[in-house]
């Protein structure tokens, strides 16, 4: 979220994109995660949402996953799905 959030374009023309190169070697330094298990990573988090296209082709996290801070507070809704109670 935070290459997300912190994104600005260096040229013009530029688009987001958090799965560039330069991402995806940054989150594979940072989380020392193997290229292979951030492909599927990526790809799990595209398939529950969590990561969508961009109208310029780039990838972003969706807006409903990203917190809303004000000042000292952080506001991040979620919905917790316990399951159906008759198939424990």
């Amino acid at each position: 979220m935070q290459i997300d959030s912190s994104w600005s374009p260096t040229f013009e023309g530029d688009y987001k994109h958090v799965l560039s190169t330069d991402n995806r070697k940054l989150l594979s330094k940072q989380s020392r995660m193997n290229k292979a298990n951030l492909s599927m990573y990526s790809k799990s988090l595209f398939e529950k949402g969590c990561l969508v296209k961009n109208k310029d082709g780039g990838v972003e996290v969706n807006r409903i996953m990203m917190p809303k801070v004000y000042g000292n507070l952080v506001e991040y809704n979620f919905v917790l799905d316990m399951g159906d109670k008759n198939n424990d």
